[in-house]
């Protein structure tokens, strides 16, 4: 009994060993290494990279039936005339109710907004008879149709958007809501920056020249000075998000009325820059629109920074941003 109890001398560590638990690392040929590039400009690559897809074409031709079956299986499945729940939006005017829908046959979503009923329970309660031509509520408009803005483009990807009712000088005393959104048309997902007017479906900015993560957000608006404040994220040569931008931007309106834009007063200035490589940014506002929150997020860390929007431009961008708490 007692042979069966023991458990053996205890494991220890040799001292003086001289054992190795793996081999030493062992550099190797890597017979496929040439096909790296990093900027994806290589010609060679590219052409053996076509040679390799049309090859796959060829062989897989004969599956043009099944897929197109399968397909038509889950689409099947999908209820493609459908739209999001209405709701109001913090910026977007009280009066108004925001919502998305999709038709059949179209790829892509579109916004769209529509008066806000005097009873809530109208905005659920309605009687949508689930027809594309039917609007989903009375009075909507589709102010912002991904499908006609890919019309014309290889590719098309959404980014972030955000809504503001605005009252400006220039205008008198009729409120515009404007919609600021983000873009790729590439495929590489770095996103250019847009300003539509949603009243006159006028295009009041573009800028694809920025390297934009998609995230794009408003600040205030100075009735005085018809100025206001759109803040972005920009992304370094490894796509990673680590600078925060705010561009000051001039609403003007043409003598006869007819057309507007938005220009920047100067160039854009940086708010925050994160250089730790293992850290992402990102950006958002709270519910009454007051603060803007950067946010610092690695693995293991993270960090918060939040910004008075009453009071920017009163000192530097840096000087502006507070940390709720050090990483």
């Amino acid at each position: 009994d007692d042979q069966d109890e023991d458990e053996g001398p205890p494991l220890r560590q040799a001292e003086d060993s001289t054992e190795e638990l793996l081999d030493p690392p062992v550099a190797v040929k890597d017979p496929y290494g040439w096909l790296r590039d990093d900027k994806r400009v290589s010609e060679e690559v590219l052409e053996h990279l076509k040679l390799e897809n049309d090859y796959t074409q060829s062989q897989t031709n004969h599956l043009s039936n099944v897929r197109e079956t399968l397909y038509q299986d889950l689409l099947q499945r999908i209820q493609e005339t459908d739209h999001s729940l209405p709701h109001a939006l913090p910026e977007g005017g009280p009066h108004y109710l925001y919502y998305s829908r999709t038709i059949q046959g179209k790829a892509y979503r579109i916004s769209c907004r529509a008066p806000k009923p005097d009873n809530d329970d109208d905005a659920i309660a309605h009687t949508w008879d689930g027809s594309k031509e039917m609007p989903i509520l009375p009075g909507e408009v589709q102010y912002l149709d991904q499908n006609i803005l890919a019309s014309d483009k290889p590719y098309c990807s959404l980014g972030g958007t955000h809504v503001k009712v605005v009252s400006s000088s220039a205008s008198g005393s009729t409120p515009q809501t404007w919609v600021a959104y983000t873009a790729d048309f590439s495929g590489d997902e770095t996103y250019g920056l847009h300003v539509m007017d949603i009243e006159s479906n006028e295009t009041l900015l573009t800028d694809e020249t920025v390297q934009s993560d998609g995230s794009v957000l408003w600040g205030n608006f100075d009735p005085n000075t018809n100025t206001i404040s759109l803040y972005y994220i920009q992304m370094d040569e490894m796509h990673r998000p680590y600078q925060v931008y705010r561009r000051t931007l001039v609403y003007t309106q043409g003598e006869d009325g007819s057309s507007s834009s938005l220009v920047a007063s100067g160039p854009d200035e940086l708010l925050f820059e994160e250089l730790n490589d293992l850290c992402y940014t990102s950006i958002d506002l709270s519910q009454d629109g007051k603060y803007l929150f950067v946010s610092v997020s690695s693995s293991e860390t993270s960090e918060v920074y939040f910004l008075d929007m009453q009071t920017e431009g009163d000192d530097t961008p840096q000087q502006q941003l507070q940390s709720v708490a050090p990483r």
